[in-house]
């Protein structure tokens, strides 16, 4: 089977450095939270303005499909000169066939992805929530395990991403067909924000049920994964987004005072936030702040071509490629050095602990992933089976 990758590595590193700064952020969070959840007017200003970074995510991952796999003109231009050159390709063959192996792509998911993610979150349930024989095979249990423990629910939106590509996104239409596929995303998504905003009016505070129960499935956030794939295989589309990628960025800052204090208001009610996704001020900030976020990435690198510029690029980019290990194994890391930090009787003051145990975890989280890439076919082994075949 024939399968053309139509990428530079040296293009994508900007998609790399985007990981970096959002599996940060995602640590960052993480951390704050273990120390006691902070509602402070700047802690919440901090918190709400990085959560573009999950819609990032699933942005950029949708983006490396149709950069890698979908840019047409290239894929003809690569299939033209490989028929030139006499390579053996069935006539009969169509563009899914050639260009993309369903079959493969979902091996590659299950082994790089959802092997991972199984075992993670058995590590997690086991340790956390530590259910006895009984409670093995209670609802609560299978659906941590089906769906992802905590910040693992991610990784299962993703799979379910990945599926519904695989089997309903229009690969062979041509652009209309997929922009339509992409609105019809964005509206289901809208859609759902709707339902929450709804929901939430109706019934109150649900000590986060409508989030960590519906907010699981892949509507909620195929808006954001949707849209990458269209800007990654339409180089045009792109470029005509890109010049307007400061528009973006006014309409991000103009809805987000909406956005806090309507956040501010919830906590004030509820005493928490029972919705820290999932706010109609939110999606429009999110989706606007993730698009230009990865306009403007690309477009800086592609226009600063200097030495020292260019090493850091490449420093950065390297740290991407241990970026889903750090983010399945993180929450591991933290509750390991919280236990050493309450064992060792460290003050429990929140700015010494979160100073110690941020640079301690994201530390251990990456030694911990570069330790199985190894030349020792067991480590490298288990390495693959707890953070996929990278």
């Amino acid at each position: 089977m024939v399968e053309f990758r139509i990428c530079s590595k040296k293009h994508l590193a900007f998609i790399e450095i985007i990981r970096v700064a959002a599996i940060f952020f995602v640590v960052f969070l993480h951390v704050v939270e273990s120390l006691g959840r902070q509602y402070s007017p700047l802690a919440l200003l901090a918190d709400l303005s990085g959560r573009f970074f999950v819609p990032l995510l699933l942005m950029i991952s949708g983006f490396l499909l149709g950069y890698k796999y979908y840019s047409q003109n290239n894929f003809q231009k690569k299939l033209q000169n490989d028929i030139q050159n006499s390579i053996e390709i069935d006539p009969q063959m169509g563009f899914e066939k050639i260009g993309f192996d369903r079959s493969r792509f979902l091996q590659s998911k299950i082994y790089g992805i959802a092997v991972p993610f199984i075992i993670w979150n058995i590590i997690y349930v086991t340790a956390v929530i530590r259910p006895g024989f009984r409670d093995l095979f209670s609802w609560q249990v299978l659906f941590l395990l089906a769906t992802g423990f905590v910040h693992l629910f991610f990784v299962f939106v993703l799979l379910q991403l990945f599926l519904v590509y695989i089997f309903l996104y229009p690969k062979n239409a041509d652009k209309k067909g997929q922009f339509i596929f992409c609105a019809i995303s964005i509206l289901l998504t809208l859609i759902f924000y709707l339902f929450s905003e709804w929901d939430y009016s109706n019934n109150g505070a649900d000590n986060h049920y409508f989030e960590w129960t519906f907010g699981k499935f892949f509507i909620g956030w195929m808006a954001f994964f949707f849209l990458g794939i269209l800007i990654g295989t339409h180089r045009d589309l792109r470029l005509k987004l890109g010049r307007h990628m400061w528009l973006f960025l006014m309409i991000a800052i103009l809805i987000f005072p909406v956005y806090y204090y309507q956040e501010m208001q919830m906590i004030a009610y509820d005493g928490y936030l029972c919705r820290e996704y999932f706010r109609v001020s939110g999606f429009i900030y999110q989706f606007f702040a993730a698009l230009f976020v990865l306009l403007y990435s690309e477009s800086f690198f592609e226009s600063n071509q200097k030495k020292n510029l260019m090493a850091l690029r490449d420093s950065l980019a390297a740290l991407g490629n241990d970026s889903f290990g750090v983010y399945l194994n993180h929450f591991l890391f933290i509750m390991l050095v919280l236990y050493l930090l309450n064992a060792l009787m460290i003050p429990d003051n929140f700015w010494i602990r979160f100073m110690l145990m941020l640079p301690i975890v994201l530390a251990l989280s990456w030694l911990s992933v570069k330790a199985f890439k190894t030349n020792t076919k067991l480590l490298a082994r288990i390495g693959q089976l707890l953070y996929g075949r990278r």
